[in-house]
């Protein structure tokens, strides 16, 4: 339908999973040319921290609506990904930080812009632009909330669990959509009382071209005691969800030489390297920050390591698979599970503990896992995690 204004809702740009596939919304939907009283969609990854919509790797997919504006609105506009925006998309920062503290700036905004389409990602978020939305008197015509995460982690965290139920059950019914990223985020949303037929299960893209592309620059690794030695590498925001400590818990318990990369800023980091000082371990596991392409690191590895404690679908699984590099993951990485059952990739393994991680990384080591294995070689995974296919449902739940 020409002529909405479709409004984009997220915390930050943080650099990881949900916000990245949330800026491919972002840029997808902004960046558009009129044909034939439509247009085609482009959207790729490219080197650094953008995506190249001129680039003759860029993927041309559905014609589709557009909007007369596209708009972001943000806590807080700080974060790796701002580069990423399209200069088509206006900004909207909210200049805070936190959702207490832009709560009725968001309902301000709200009621001044009157968004046709809103689409929110992520659980507390979600629940805070809703609440706007009513304060602010407006009923936008489409409003779309993505889940990223697991419903039960987000209500765990909570003091009083008993809010969060209420939240889900109350909030999430006022949504035309709910989109979330795996089965199990999925089964959760319906035990809390989310309508069935409101929820739509759709994975995270994938752009084999662009990650093959992007794998191929050169980088450097930091200097190991033994740099010749196999190399395991994690990558993610060091937070409590992604279970840095566990990982290497579980790297101290492997026999042979080897060594870890872990890819990531957050606020655990200094914590994280206090825990590998006590262990006697800095020449063996090493942490460097936020990287804008960590693909070609990723082509390096002897394998992708995610000890998550609770997940949708990890990016970077998916990611890595595609590449053709074996993943070792926690059973609580969701999505990855779902696939692991679904295709029977030999190369993804599923653990449980640090024995069974230990057993994971010797077969990858022992050479048992096929180093040529791309997940997008299975028939049906590129028209279900092909970024053309993601696109074109993100396109229909949205505009409706």
């Amino acid at each position: 339908m020409d002529g909405e204004n479709l409004c984009f809702c997220l915390p930050s740009f943080a650099g990881g999973g949900a916000e990245k596939v949330f800026i491919t919304l972002i840029q997808s939907f902004s960046c558009t040319k009129k044909k034939n009283k439509s247009q085609s969609l482009r959207a790729s990854l490219t080197s650094e921290s953008k995506y190249d919509l001129n680039s003759k790797n860029s993927l041309d997919t559905e014609l589709l609506p557009t909007p007369t504006q596209t708009s972001c609105v943000v806590l807080s506009a700080d974060g790796p990904l701002r580069g990423s925006v399209p200069s088509t998309c206006v900004i909207h920062d909210m200049n805070g930080g936190s959702a207490k503290r832009c709560f009725f700036r968001l309902i301000k905004h709200f009621k001044k812009t009157k968004p046709s389409i809103v689409v929110s990602n992520l659980a507390y978020f979600n629940f805070v632009i809703i609440l706007s939305l009513i304060l602010a008197g407006h009923r936008p015509r489409r409003l779309i909330l993505r889940e990223a995460n697991t419903p039960d982690s987000t209500i765990r965290s909570l003091k009083v669990k008993s809010l969060g139920i209420f939240l889900y059950k109350n909030l999430y019914k006022r949504a035309d959509a709910v989109i979330c990223n795996s089965r199990q985020i999925n089964s959760e949303l319906r035990k809390l009382g989310v309508p069935s037929d409101k929820i739509t299960v759709i994975p995270n893209p994938i752009n084999i071209n662009e990650l093959t592309k992007l794998a191929s620059k050169q980088c450097k690794l930091p200097k190991f005691a033994d740099n010749s030695a196999p190399l395991l590498i994690s990558i993610g925001r060091l937070t409590e969800q992604k279970g840095f400590d566990r990982l290497i818990d579980w790297f101290c318990e492997l026999q042979g030489n080897v060594n870890l990369l872990i890819v990531g800023d957050g606020p655990d980091k200094e914590k994280l390297n206090k825990q590998i000082r006590a262990a006697n371990k800095t020449r063996k596991i090493k942490i460097i920050g936020f990287q804008a392409n960590p693909f070609s690191l990723v082509k390096k590895a002897s394998a992708v390591v995610l000890a998550s404690r609770w997940e949708g679908l990890p990016n970077i699984g998916l990611e890595a698979l595609a590449l053709g590099k074996p993943v070792i993951a926690s059973l609580e990485c969701g999505g990855l599970v779902e696939l692991a059952e679904e295709f029977s990739v030999k190369n993804l393994q599923i653990v449980e503990t640090g024995v069974e991680f230990s057993g994971a990384v010797e077969t990858v080591i022992d050479g048992e896992a096929s180093r040529d294995f791309s997940v997008l070689a299975e028939p049906k995974l590129p028209s279900k995690y092909g970024i053309k296919n993601v696109m074109r449902q993100y396109t229909k739940i949205i505009y409706g």
